[in-house]
């Protein structure tokens, strides 16, 4: 990604996301901003989690959980047109295949999907992607094997969802 500190260049957008909760999301997303800041990016973080029930009742934005998919593509858009002021925009999505989930990803140029070395989390992750690329015709992906402790265990995990998508 290079600084686009110009006017008129688009911005970046990175949807973080993954098929199950707890493979590291929220982590990635937040280094992942703080590692373009450092390299000079001007970075925006939304939390794209808007169902959650206790922050939607305290805040009083309910209906954020209940966004149509044209109000989503809004809010990217929206974070596009102040895009004078950043230059990557890094979405933290929900977990799952909710359309909030797949109209924040479909929005980015990038997806990154997060998974870790669990068979739920490789069967979420394949799950996600397998409706991205079918219904919404999504070719790239880039994959973050989290929570492992070696080069070797990521190649691994690797592996092993790879072996899941050419078998189904």
């Amino acid at each position: 990604m290079n600084s686009a500190h110009g006017a008129g260049r688009p911005v970046q957008v990175v949807a973080v996301t993954g098929g199950k909760g707890g493979v590291g999301k929220t982590s990635v997303s937040i280094n992942l901003g703080i590692a373009l800041a450092e390299r000079g990016h001007r970075v925006v973080l939304l939390d794209a989690d808007l169902g959650l029930a206790n922050v939607d009742v305290l805040l009083g934005t309910q209906s954020m959980a209940s966004l149509s998919r044209l109000e989503h593509a809004g809010l990217i858009h929206a974070f596009s047109a102040i895009g004078a002021g950043m230059d990557v925009l890094v979405i933290d999505t929900a977990a799952g295949i909710a359309d909030s989930v797949l109209s924040f990803v479909r929005a980015a140029q990038e997806c990154l999907v997060g998974v870790c070395d669990e068979p739920s989390s490789i069967a979420d992750a394949y799950a996600l992607m397998k409706l991205l690329h079918r219904d919404h015709g999504m070719q790239h992906f880039r994959l973050l094997g989290n929570m492992v402790r070696s080069a070797q265990e990521g190649a691994n995990l690797y592996r092993k969802l790879a072996q899941v998508c050419d078998r189904f």
